[in-house]
């Protein structure tokens, strides 16, 4: 029996390796690699340099991989647990654009071998984990290219999970995965980082901004591929800082009619009203930048909000700023309209107050009923109809316009076409 046994995968010339563990009552010894052994199982490679790195729970390192000076690479974790990933980016190969992956831990020892021609990267499943891997060649940063690590067309099934409400109960809290300025890469379903106020608005106008541009190339008459909204919410401290007024005025200037701005007007900050340093008329600043004014009276009243938001989408030629007035901390009596419900946990008297007065059917904390599942579920059921119907359209308009299919995947996928291994 050799030191090394090797298992083939779904993809030609990615291996898993494991290696012989000698063990006994003072702990294990092992090899990790031979050049010699692994030629003996038809693994030919000079591995010229050693790289090693530590990362926390959460994070994804990848997709990677080089142009130029392309790398085998043999991989391993020595601390923790990653579930580490090759997608096959050799042109001509009968896999290409598939992935494959394996789950690499301290305890089970096994090792990924990865020749060249694919991206590379791992996303870390225990609290932290040390990675080490060995290349058949240098680094090259000048010829790094990168695949985007959710490519719809890859589909890569990264065991990321759904939050749970233990996570919700752990808000705020140091390495919490619901952190109060959420972040891309860090939470699931967490698509940007936005971070400092004002910054999420000037993200959304961009994103606006790229809707108006790719339905400018791409729509085809009865193929509208896209055609979707953007919304944004944001407080007072938003509407303060000086990169929202820059930014909301380009989206007039652009007429992007397809921005919506819902404002959620409290008149709170944390230092108490916002009348000690913010008394401007917002509506008439945005009506200056070329916005359709609405106004909801009662944040409250849902239907109302609905109608606005349907009255929004009527005016194509301009974005929409919705001015909803609300009171910080409703249903907590204790604390409604006031600066400490914007920065301070309410408390379990308060939070018991608050229950009362909502008339919520359970004292127990962060109950959610099973009404609000099955609405999720539900809505869930109706978008997917919804997409299948935009993925029926989409096969014809790549069937009847095949030169606008390949400039969508260049669009899309810029990382990987034009791509070479040789």
């Amino acid at each position: 029996m050799g030191k090394f046994k090797k298992t083939e995968t779904t993809i030609d010339g990615v291996y898993i390796i494991e290696p012989t563990v000698f063990g006994d009552n003072r702990g294990y010894f092992m090899e990790t690699y031979s050049k010699k052994d692994f030629e003996e199982i038809g693994l030919n490679y000079d591995f010229v340099q050693d790289n090693q790195s530590k990362s926390k729970k959460g994070v994804l390192r990848g997709l990677h991989f080089q142009k130029e000076n392309t790398q085998a690479k043999l991989v391993r974790c020595i601390k923790g647990e990653v579930f580490d990933v090759a997608v096959d980016l050799r042109p001509g190969s009968k896999t290409y654009g598939k992935w494959e992956g394996v789950i690499l831990t301290e305890e089970n020892k096994k090792m990924f071998m990865i020749p060249r021609g694919f991206a590379h990267g791992f996303l870390v499943l225990s609290d932290e984990a040390e990675f080490t891997y060995k290349c058949d060649d240098i680094y090259n940063h000048e010829a790094e290219g990168g695949l985007k690590f959710d490519d719809p067309d890859v589909g890569i099934e990264w065991p990321m999970g759904d939050l749970k409400k233990e996570d919700l109960m752990n808000f705020r809290q140091l390495g919490s995965l619901t952190p109060g300025h959420p972040e891309y890469r860090h939470t699931v379903g967490v698509e940007a980082t936005t971070g400092p106020l004002g910054a999420g608005m000037g993200m959304a106008v961009g994103m606006a901004m790229a809707e108006a541009h790719l339905a400018a190339v791409f729509n085809k008459e009865n193929y509208p591929v896209v055609d979707h909204y953007t919304y944004v919410l944001g407080g007072d401290g938003c509407m303060m800082e000086g990169i929202s007024s820059e930014a909301f005025s380009l989206a007039g200037t652009l007429g992007l009619g397809k921005l919506i701005v819902l404002y959620d007007s409290n008149r709170i900050s944390i230092e108490g009203s916002t009348d000690i340093a913010f008394t401007e008329n917002v509506q008439k600043r945005m009506e200056a930048f070329g916005f359709q004014l609405i106004t909801v009276e009662d944040g409250n009243d849902l239907d109302a909000i609905g109608a606005a938001i349907e009255e929004a989408k009527a005016d194509t030629t301009r974005p929409s700023f919705i001015t909803v007035k609300t009171q910080i901390g409703y249903g907590c009596p204790a604390k409604q309209g006031s600066a400490s419900a914007h920065g301070e946990p309410l408390g379990e008297e308060n939070v018991a107050a608050m229950k009362e007065f909502l008339q919520w059917p359970s004292k127990e904390p962060f109950y959610v009923p099973d009404e609000v599942y099955e609405n999720f579920a539900k809505i869930a059921e109706e978008k997917a109809d919804v997409e299948a119907a935009w993925n029926v359209m989409f096969a014809a308009y790549c069937q009847e316009y095949p030169e606008m299919e390949a400039l969508w995947y260049w669009f899309h996928n810029a990382s990987i076409s034009g791509y070479s291994s040789q």
